[in-house]
């Protein structure tokens, strides 16, 4: 099997539209900045991979924080595939959002491998905004809020 990354991006949202396209909104590259951390963001990655020939499936895996958060795999028999996997990331620090794509089968050392990095800029926010944030956490149901400080 021949696998064919068309597009992987990590955005705000995904729309998808009556004629079969699809609107990424708020397109990251390798670095996200974050107005502070602790952060809560609601983010969406958009794939379109392209599969010829014979083979195995092919396995996507997303990890945020050393914990797997997204595991997919594609049926064998798809010649085009699009897929979007919605996110809640709360970032405690600056470990990256790792994805990555294989065929079944494959070693993930050999997989295909992108790294989002999440970084605080140095802009100041409102204390307004700054509570809220807080807020957002203080109200996660304590299991997740215990997974993220267990893996911190």
């Amino acid at each position: 099997m021949s696998l064919e990354i068309r597009v992987v991006a990590l955005c705000d949202d995904v729309r998808a539209e009556i004629s079969g396209k699809h609107t990424l909104v708020g397109l990251y590259g390798d670095k996200v900045n974050v107005p502070s951390k602790p952060a809560v963001m609601q983010m969406k990655l958009f794939f379109n991979l392209g599969l010829t020939g014979e083979g195995s499936e092919i396995e996507i895996e997303v990890t945020f924080n050393r914990t797997n958060i997204h595991k997919a795999s594609i049926p064998k028999g798809f010649s085009l595939f699009n897929a979007t996997i919605p996110l809640a990331i709360f970032m405690i620090d600056d470990r990256p959002l790792i994805v990555r794509v294989r065929e079944a089968g494959q070693e993930w050392g050999d997989s295909i491998k992108w790294d989002y990095n999440f970084e605080e800029n140095a802009v100041e926010l409102p204390e307004e905004q700054a509570a809220s944030i807080r807020d957002q956490v203080k109200n996660m149901p304590n299991d997740v809020v215990k997974l993220f400080e267990r893996q911190g």
